[in-house]
């Protein structure tokens, strides 16, 4: 199964890549993922806003020609066909005043819920919009995946490395940066030394954790929005 991935940044692709392609193993599925955005090369922080430009420069039309239907776009990752689209936005950007302008500007107004399950909705009401899926067919809706992720992916990674007492994603702000930092510190064997600062975007220690921790049966039971993510891939395996 080859799955494209639009995502915010680096390390929302190795969660994904990480984290899904194991849940999907489990269901004897073999996951091939595309990094379309970012691509591979691009190290930058990315964000948000790189999702809204790549959706604007991709319109339903030409993005169904590119990935669903195999045309031969200019230039390398383009030119692959993917059975299914994953396009991921963190909600813990619901409320602050740049997304806010930004979809304004496109006639969307935003809600900041207070609820994991009505965060994640808020965002993937955005996405529908931004994906304009009512342009395509109904095939190609179901071929386009919408992961709102809840806070952010370092939620799952603070859902797949032990058993949790309350919901991780009921985690925002200073408590995620804490829960984050703490359990990539003790991943790595080393001293828990709180409070954190935003979370570590380095690439190669994020591989890392997320290898070590990819076949951890406690993601899939503690983040609902990642076990919706894994039932809607398995789903869209049948479009």
């Amino acid at each position: 199964m080859r799955i494209g991935v639009i995502c915010e940044g680096q390390t929302d692709f190795i969660a994904i890549e990480k984290f899904l392609g194991a849940g999907l193993k489990r269901q004897d599925i073999d996951a091939v993922f595309i990094p379309i955005q970012p691509t591979p090369d691009n190290t930058s922080d990315g964000g948000w806003t790189r999702v809204f430009y790549w959706l604007e420069n991709n319109p339903p039309a030409s993005r169904v020609a590119a990935y669903f239907g195999g045309g031969l776009f200019a230039g390398g990752i383009s030119a692959q066909k993917c059975d299914i689209l994953i396009v991921q936005l963190d909600t813990d950007i619901l409320g602050e005043n740049s997304f806010e302008s930004a979809l304004r500007q496109k006639g969307i107004t935003a809600q900041n819920p207070n609820t994991p399950v009505k965060r994640g909705q808020e965002i993937e009401r955005i996405l529908n919009k931004l994906c304009c899926i009512d342009n395509v067919t109904v095939v190609d809706q179901q071929k386009h995946v919408l992961a709102p992720t809840v806070e952010a992916s370092e939620t799952w990674c603070v859902a797949a490395f032990e058993r949790m007492e309350s919901n991780p994603e009921d985690l925002q702000g200073q408590a995620l940066h804490d829960a984050f930092g703490s359990v990539l510190a003790r991943s790595e064997g080393r001293e828990v030394k709180m409070p954190y600062g935003k979370p570590n975007k380095q690439i190669q220690r994020r591989k890392v954790f997320c290898q070590k921790h990819a076949n951890s049966r406690f993601i899939q039971s503690q983040s609902h929005h990642f076990n919706q993510l894994l039932e809607r891939v398995v789903a869209a395996k049948n479009v």
